[in-house]
């Protein structure tokens, strides 16, 4: 019997600074282990240039599960948001193999959310 990839399920992956870790984010943690049962998480050192050109090097926690419930990738980006709000410049994601650099960009869409360099 072979199985189709809505009962496989879809790879999803988000990458958190390890200094980032807060009750929002833990309780997102939470909701995801609650709906899928497992998580992986894998400890990792990213390396970016931010806004300033500058090279910054910093330890992560790389997050990995597989679902087959779509309300997961709603949970993983109200994660990228929390982490946008308190001052991440940029949040990569992976939703089924396809890799998303979430950054918060001050323009209208977002004008709601508090940045740090808007306090």
């Amino acid at each position: 019997m072979q199985l189709t990839q809505a009962e496989l399920g879809v790879e999803y992956m988000i990458w958190i600074p390890c200094e980032a870790v807060s009750d929002a984010i833990d309780a997102h943690i939470g909701e995801i282990v609650s709906i899928t049962g497992r998580m992986t998480e894998t400890p990792v050192t990213g390396v970016w240039i931010n806004s300033a050109g500058e090279t910054v090097q910093e330890d992560l926690h790389a997050l990995s599960f597989i679902s087959t419930n779509p309300a997961v990738s709603v949970i993983i980006k109200a994660m990228a948001k929390v982490l946008l709000e308190e001052g991440q410049e940029e949040v990569l994601i992976s939703m089924g193999g396809t890799v998303f650099a979430i950054r918060g960009e001050p323009d209208e869409a977002n004008s709601h959310i508090n940045f740090s360099w808007r306090r």
